[in-house]
């Protein structure tokens, strides 16, 4: 039975470990996999680790180590984050004979590195797109000064990230083509995008989508969904824009945003008659496939740049469970040629927010919601993300 300590600095109790973490690795536990779990969770989650706890508990193969932590933005506060997860890490493969080293994301590889020097521990370098680039690009680091020396230093050390691996997990076609072939020359290659759960995210029935419409006072004929964090890479600007040149058209719609995000501020320069279309809700991952689910489309919109290619939006595979249709920006991931091929969404620039005929085009569209479901699933379905992450550990 082999055994896997998964390393990531995103904690099970984020909303992205319970969508993104947690059920990759209780579906893969269950082929004869032993997982101990190594992650940094913010305090301000705790009072969600009793429900984790018990989950974790209940799966004789996974193990759980976390340190609780005050996640702050800056970079002391990432390298306090850093050390204590190393730390965590250290310890857990000193005591148990671990056969592979899952490391999610960039950070955790200085570590991995260090760890196979002293053993035969494979390693999976599990990317989740292109790390260093996102930090100049989404404006963590700035272009000039130290910042950028250390980006600079981290691009040097990121050959080094792909050499040590022996195996290697992209989450976008796009994003494999556009890394650096001597990086990766020789090595076993997975394309694996951002999975959703179709048992959990599915159709919705017209009595459903009524009565959860009615309970949240919803009268509108349509309803549009962003569902995700506000800022940075996600721009309100875009949403906002979309919106308001839409109820032009079409004043009969509500738009929702699902997020944990604080976005007061950014309702200063809507009109009261705007605002007063939007419902903001927290996000709490047990009401999001029935948001989702009463909606006619979801929005996805991100920041263009160029090291979004490597992305896979999670609110994508959620929305095509449910038989929603996805309106999104071009140069997102492999969402250009998904989107076409599936026939399960729309492509919007900024310009076509002015135009009236697009806009009548993609509400007038009937697409049903049985075939984007259907089209999506085993590309986007949680069942086949797993089995391609069980044929990894057990060939690796």
């Amino acid at each position: 039975m082999k055994k896997i300590l998964y390393i990531s600095v995103d904690g099970l109790l984020d909303p992205l470990g319970s969508s993104q973490i947690l059920p990759y690795i209780k579906g893969s536990s269950r082929s004869d996999l032993v997982f101990f779990i190594c992650t940094i969770e913010n305090i301000k989650n705790s009072n969600k680790i009793n429900k984790v706890k018990k989950i974790i508990e209940k799966n004789k193969n996974l193990h759980w180590e976390y340190y609780l932590f005050a996640k702050k933005s800056g970079k002391i506060n990432r390298l306090k984050e850093l050390i204590l997860l190393y730390t965590l890490t250290f310890k857990t493969f000193l005591f148990e004979k671990i056969n592979i080293i899952h490391s999610r994301s960039y950070l955790p590889m200085f570590l991995c590195i260090f760890l196979k020097l002293f053993s035969k521990a494979k390693i999976i370098f599990d990317t989740r797109g292109s790390w260093f680039d996102e930090r100049i690009e989404g404006g963590m680091l700035k272009q000039r000064g130290f910042d950028f020396l250390i980006y600079k230093f981290l691009k040097k050390i990121e050959f080094l990230f792909f050499k040590s691996s022996d195996h290697i997990i992209f989450l976008t076609n796009n994003g494999y083509k556009k890394i650096n072939k001597s990086f990766i020359s020789g090595k076993k290659i997975s394309i694996i995008p951002c999975a959703a759960d179709f048992n959990l995210f599915k159709i919705i029935d017209t009595n459903k989508k009524k009565q959860i419409a009615q309970s949240l006072g919803i009268k509108d004929k349509l309803i549009i969904t962003y569902s995700g964090s506000l800022g940075s890479w996600y721009n309100f600007d875009q949403i906002k824009n979309f919106y308001t040149n839409f109820l032009l058209k079409f004043p009969n719609t509500t738009l929702i945003i699902l997020s944990q995000s604080d976005i007061q501020k950014e309702f200063v320069n809507l009109s009261n008659s705007i605002k007063s279309k939007i419902i903001f809700i927290s996000a709490k991952r047990e009401i999001i496939p029935d948001i989702i689910g009463i909606s006619d489309f979801t929005l996805c919109f991100i920041k263009n740049s160029p090291s979004k290619i490597f992305s896979s939006p999670t609110k994508v595979g959620e929305s095509l469970g449910c038989g929603v249709p996805v309106i999104y920006n071009k140069g997102i991931g492999d969402l250009d040629e998904d989107m076409k091929n599936m026939k399960v969404g729309y492509e919007l620039s900024q310009s076509d927010f002015m135009d009236e005929h697009n806009i009548k085009n993609i509400v007038l569209s009937d697409k049903s919601k049985l075939q984007i479901r259907e089209n999506s699933i085993n590309k986007y379905g949680l069942e086949n993300a797993v089995k391609k992450f069980v044929e990894i550990y057990k060939s690796i």
